[in-house]
């Protein structure tokens, strides 16, 4: 039985491996951030996007947050890095709020590592999850 924080379908945390090499070729935050974000895909229960929970942040999955302090929800999509566009609501994984947010599920509470666009959230509802779907290549 693991003990992982977070589940990880084996094709998003096989493409996720090919963001942290990509990572390394950038800046220093992005650098740094994917240190973070390494941390929490080697600690991941890993499985097959078919046995995916429909509650579950999987990549390119809309959810609604609730802010904690504020008790404003937000709505966002989590992205690959290239795919980010905030002002869209698609935030990259390789952002603090899309590292704390990769393999939680509804109901979760997360405090990204820098507080932008919350502190602490509580991931509301899951809008579109692509496993879901039976959309199994996104």
């Amino acid at each position: 039985m693991s003990l992982a924080s977070i589940r990880l379908t084996t094709s998003d945390r096989h493409r996720l491996f090919v963001v942290l090499s990509a990572a390394q070729r950038r800046s220093a935050l992005d650098r740094a951030r994917a240190l973070g974000l390494e941390g929490e895909i080697r600690g991941a229960e890993v499985v097959a996007p078919a046995e995916v929970p429909p509650d579950l942040i999987t990549m390119r999955t809309t959810f609604r947050i609730t802010d904690l302090d504020s008790g404003e929800d937000g709505i966002f999509t989590l992205v690959y890095p290239d795919e980010e566009d905030p002002s869209e609501g698609r935030i990259s994984v390789l952002a603090p709020l899309g590292i704390a947010v990769l393999g939680h599920r509804v109901g979760d509470t997360v405090e990204p590592a820098v507080p932008d666009p919350v502190r602490r959230g509580r991931l509301a509802e899951i809008l579109f999850q692509p496993e879901a779907c039976g959309r199994y290549e996104l």
